[in-house]
Formats: C-alpha cells, structure tokens, sequence
C-alpha cells in the first residue's frame, strides 16, 4: 500500500522519504507519436498533395453542394405553379 503522506512509519517515524519511482512498463508507450513517425507521416502527406487543410476544404465543399441541392429542390416546390403542374 502507497505511503499516504511523505513521513516514514514505524520504528523509524519522523523522517522524510520519498517514494520508491520505478520506470513506466514499455507498453505504455504504444502508439504515441514519436518525432520520426511524425517527420514520415508529414513528408507522405505532403508528397501526396492530401494535407490536412485541403481535405477539409474539399469535405466543407461537398457539405455545402449538398445543402444547395436541398434548397434548390426545396424553391422549386415553393415557386408557384411548380407544384401541380403549369396551367
């Protein structure tokens, strides 16, 4: 069981210590991004012409296709005569 306050108990009460730190298990460090698979993932990306910017560009766009295909079949209902048929 952890130590609850940095003081040392029992026959040697009193005195200060500090905690036994032991290193971090290697698995904790999977799948964090090091400098080099950062460094390979921006050159792929920048070779391929496909960052990051771009791509929500190109996603804002069809959003914005999308909403205008909706509107224009939505006036095209609302523009009168265009409902049941010219007469």
């Amino acid at each position: 069981m952890a130590l609850r306050y940095p003081m040392a108990v029992g026959l040697n009460k009193g005195h200060k210590v500090t905690k036994n730190m032991s290193k971090r298990r290697h698995n904790c460090h999977r799948g964090r991004l090091t400098k080099h698979t950062k460094f390979v993932c921006n050159v792929i990306q920048e070779v391929c012409a496909a960052s990051p910017r771009i791509r929500a560009e190109k996603k804002k766009e069809r959003k914005k296709s999308y909403v205008h295909a909706w509107m224009d079949t939505w006036t095209d209902r609302k523009t009168p005569g265009s409902f049941f048929g010219s007469s």
